[in-house]
């Protein structure tokens, strides 16, 4: 039987198929605010055989409730099934203790992401998601979640210079130099060393026992500028979901 492990972002949905410990990732598929065109919808049904059917759909999703009730049922008029598990942020478990004093208001990426970071080493840590939005979260030698972090990503930084002031063109370039000699190189480098600078400072923060991990579409463009030692783990939210689908069918 498989499972479908599902990350659902602000624009993207990102997937993979799990039989039995292992994972292999899907390609992505584009939503707007939970609405999935059809001809999408249907790749994940395409999954399924007459020996292999799909028993469960694990679910982290950073969606509002009305729009992840509608994906809910999507996935169960796809599926024989009407096992569709949303994964929420709780006060304690899959080896994190959450930091928040509402645990639920933490958000579901950034618990599932130190899940996923905590099944890979026991060490104190720095876990950083440079998306959208750039987390930053501390997770200590023993699970506990210190607290963390939220501000703009690349994207957000570029398109609120780009459409807040009179003179300044939208980019999508990742070239970061410095002192720059035009203006898109400018922006460029500006935003990149501002999330750079972020993470150097809470991580100089730290003591050295903490080891930093970095994640999300935009972590490899702000890599270089780290001045820590740390790694890069595309999939850290897989990592998560695949721990708390084993969890889960214990």
């Amino acid at each position: 039987m498989k499972i479908i492990l599902i990350d659902i972002g602000n624009s993207r949905i990102k997937w993979a198929l799990k039989s039995g410990y292992e994972y292999s990732l899907q390609n992505p598929i584009v939503h707007s605010k939970g609405n999935i065109a059809e001809k999408d919808l249907w790749k994940f049904s395409a999954v399924e055989s007459t020996e292999d059917k799909v028993c469960k759909v694990i679910i982290s999703s950073v969606l509002d409730e009305p729009a992840n009730r509608y994906l809910k049922k999507q996935f169960e008029l796809l599926f024989p099934i009407k096992d569709v598990f949303f994964v929420r942020s709780i006060a304690s478990g899959f080896g994190i203790k959450n930091g928040y004093q509402q645990p639920e208001r933490l958000g579901v990426d950034r618990f599932v992401a130190m899940v996923g970071a905590r099944a890979i080493t026991k060490q104190a840590l720095v876990v950083v998601d440079i998306g959208t939005a750039i987390t930053i979260d501390l997770l200590s030698a023993t699970g506990e979640h210190k607290g963390g972090l939220i501000s703009a990503g690349l994207g957000l930084l570029r398109n609120s210079l780009g459409r807040s002031t009179a003179n300044l063109p939208l980019i999508s370039d990742s070239n970061c130099s410095f002192p720059a000699t035009e203006t898109e190189s400018a922006i460029a480098g500006g935003t990149i060393l501002t999330l750079a600078g972020l993470v150097n400072h809470i991580y100089s923060m730290q003591n050295n026992d903490y080891k930093l991990i970095l994640t999300g579409g935009d972590a490899e463009t702000v890599s270089p500028y780290i001045n820590a030692a740390h790694q890069i783990i595309p999939d850290l939210i897989f990592k998560g979901l695949n721990v708390i689908a084993d969890e889960i069918l214990k």
